[in-house]
């Protein structure tokens, strides 16, 4: 994703699982970087359309289930579509989906036939707390190739734009096995190998409650966007304590359901991504300048604020400050 301003920069892994049955059935699911299923589609082909049957959300034990009202996605002869769907979440909270096929035309990638679909998408969310709907639209290409399935895909928005991208194929049971290798929850960090070990830092819920910084709209963001999380570090920066270091420092840490940032952890890399040790003077200033930053969000999946996980990267070059991730 690139935001429109050009400042907020993240990325993302996603696995999709297709299983195509004897009857023109199709199952996608959708793993997120834990390895572990986000969401799940059911698909049936008729004549030249692709047809949801149904789909489901899963967060965190619980499963949400979407009410198919139009059920068409996608038309491979090029005629127009309608797709609309809504999911209910909590008690008063609904998220509509409305899609429509604008354009279809041929391509190729990867040396195999392939097709560009063009939608125009909207997403109306409504709450009984709120008085008005909020409404998002975007439009959306989308590749698919002869035996690949989706390919890549553009999404295009008034504040920014996301790209996804099919790197490597794999068979299911690697993938298996490279999910029996993630531990129960990606970046864990343990309370008893951290650099602020007061004590005063506390969680809102249990460590087996804590959520990735990566929930979509939900997710832990600083106030005001990495526009105003990198000028208020600059302005805190002393550039003497830096000694000329270069390479990449990560700070790995948690904000609770307040906010409040704790729990820190570094992961040190040189600039070929090799094993680093930075002077402790590097670590300890850029250490004072994150934990004491005002303007941490809590994520908020299901309007709920949640303890999260997240972390920042300095990277440096000969004592300077050239990049701050994500």
């Amino acid at each position: 994703y690139a935001s429109a301003d050009g400042f907020e920069r993240p990325t993302d892994i996603r696995y999709y699982q297709y299983r195509l049955s004897a009857d023109d059935r199709l199952r996608v699911t959708v793993y997120g970087p834990d390895c572990r299923p986000r969401e799940q589609s059911d698909y049936r082909f008729s004549g030249s359309r692709m047809e949801l049957l149904a789909h489901q959300f899963f967060r965190r034990g619980d499963t949400l289930r979407t009410e198919v009202a139009a059920p068409v996605v996608l038309d491979w002869a090029g005629d127009s579509t309608f797709l609309r769907t809504t999911f209910a979440y909590d008690e008063g909270n609904t998220v509509t989906h409305e899609s429509h096929q604008t354009a279809v035309y041929d391509t190729t990638v990867a040396g195999r036939n392939a097709r560009v679909f063009q939608r125009d998408w909207r997403e109306r969310y409504a709450s009984e707390a709120a008085t008005e709907e909020r409404i998002d639209s975007s439009t959306r290409l989308e590749t698919y190739a002869m035996g690949l399935g989706l390919y890549a895909a553009e999404y295009r928005a008034s504040t920014g734009r996301s790209r996804l991208e099919l790197t490597e194929q794999m068979p299911y049971d690697r993938f298996a096995a490279l999910a029996g290798k993630v531990p129960a929850l990606v970046g864990h960090i343990d309370p008893r190998k951290t650099l602020d070990r007061s004590g005063d830092f506390a969680l809102c819920a249990s460590a087996t409650g804590d959520y990735p910084y990566f929930m979509g709209r939900a997710e832990t963001y600083y106030r005001g966007g990495k526009r105003a999380l990198r000028d208020t570090v600059v302005a805190r920066l002393d550039t003497t304590l830096l000694a000329r270091e270069s390479g990449y420092l990560t700070f790995r840490f948690m904000i609770n359901c307040r906010g409040e940032p704790g729990r820190f952890v570094t992961d040190q890399a040189d600039l070929d991504f090799g094993l680093k040790t930075f002077s402790e003077a590097t670590v300890r200033h850029l250490y004072d300048i994150v934990r004491s930053l005002p303007g941490w969000e809590p994520a908020t999946p299901r309007d709920q604020p949640r303890d999260t996980y997240t972390y920042l990267t300095f990277k440096l070059k000969d004592g300077a400050l050239v990049d701050l991730l994500p």
